[in-house]
């Protein structure tokens, strides 16, 4: 079965290999090659790192909901709305980068 750290692995590598290419053959085609690996590679440790929090967070904010029942509800909800954040300054962050590099000679 795949879960959400091998789905959210492929899209980084995926995007880190977009946006070196896309990056690269605005500086040289050498820089192409070497930014996409290096995309590649950051994109795909930074999706496996999240899914990794998104698989085992939950289950930890369960086992601590069971004891005290009203902090693991604040708690359950407080990281999905860190998510969202995370999500949304991610967005933005690749979104003022792909309009730097538009405008870049």
């Amino acid at each position: 079965m795949v879960g959400p750290t091998a789905i959210l692995a492929f899209l980084g590598i995926g995007l880190g290999l977009i946006t070196g290419l896309w990056w690269g053959f605005s500086q040289s085609w050498l820089w192409s090659i070497i930014a996409s690996v290096g995309g590649a590679v950051a994109g795909g440790l930074v999706g496996c790192m999240a899914g990794l929090i998104l698989e085992e967070t939950p289950r930890s904010i369960d086992k601590f909901t069971k004891t005290h029942r009203v902090l693991g509800g604040i708690m359950y909800w407080l990281f999905w709305l860190l998510c969202l954040a995370a999500l949304c300054a991610f967005w933005y962050a690749f979104h003022t980068f792909v309009r730097h590099m538009r405008h870049h000679p």
